[in-house]
Order: C-alpha cells, then structure tokens, then sequence
C-alpha cells in the first residue's frame, strides 16, 4: 500500500493504518533503533513507540513523507533513549557516531545555529554524487555500521 493510502488511512482513524505501516516500515524503525542503541529489545520497543506516535500525530500532522517522517520519529526516539540510559554503559553505534561527530566540528560554539548546519549540510550535499551522498545519509543519519555500508558499495 502506497504511503498516500496509508495517511488517509490514519486521518480515518483506522487501526490498519498501525498494521501497513508496520508491515511496510517495520523492520527499518528497528534497524535505525538497533543502529543507533545496540540493543534489539530497545529497538523492539522503539518500533511499537513509533507507531503510537504516529497514531497520535497523524492527524494533525500531515506529512510530505511518512518514510522520512517516521524515520525521524525513530531516530529521535533511539537517540533520547540512549542519552537517558548513558550512552558510555550501553554502546552501540551512536556512540561511535558522537566521538565522530565531535571531532568533525570545533568546540568554540561557531556551530550551535541549527539554521547554519543545515545550510552546511544541504551545500556539502549537494556536491557529493549520489553514491556517496547514499554513503553519507545511511552513516550519519542511520547510523547504520561501516562494515555494512562497506558491504553494499565495495
């Protein structure tokens, strides 16, 4: 079923909009919860906490796509449960992820403006082909693992 279909599905308040989108998006919430936690319970219970925000959300929330939309929901959800649970004790991917991160930007502060990032972003993006921009997304914004990465693009 087509996102489209499923939206409209949510907007009537049907519980098969939780069973399609599942059926369709499932396995990836809990990639991107397992990626980022470590832990394939979290990321159990990350899936059922995306649906219900989805259930809860849509509507108002009228979503471009509900991919992307809910993906983000799953990632935000993955990376609040590892700050609350200290990140060091648990592990997982993000955390390697972190040590990245900072040591890609400066510690002065320069690049607190979120609006400033994301100009960054969208500029460093657009320069890269498409492979690499695929690379880019599944490492930074999936945290999906380098060896896997490695594994699809040689």
């Amino acid at each position: 079923m087509d996102d489209t279909k499923i939206t409209r599905l949510f907007f009537a308040r049907s519980e098969e909009a939780l069973r399609q989108t599942d059926a369709k998006y499932g396995s990836l919430f809990r990639r991107i919860a397992l990626n980022i936690s470590g832990s394939a319970e979290d990321a159990e219970e990350i899936r059922n906490d995306v649906l219900m925000r989805l259930w809860n959300s849509i509507p108002p929330a009228l979503p471009d796509s509900l991919k992307a939309y809910a993906c983000r929901i799953a990632r935000n959800l993955a990376v609040n449960r590892l700050e609350s649970e200290n990140a060091k004790k648990r592990g997982g991917e993000y955390v390697k992820l972190s040590e990245e991160w900072l040591t890609m930007f400066p510690s002065d502060g320069d690049f607190d403006d979120a609006v400033v990032l994301k100009d960054i972003f969208e500029h460093f993006l657009d320069t890269l082909d498409s492979a690499s921009r695929n690379i880019f997304v599944r490492r930074y914004w999936f945290a999906e693992p380098i060896k896997n990465i490695a594994v699809v693009y040689g």
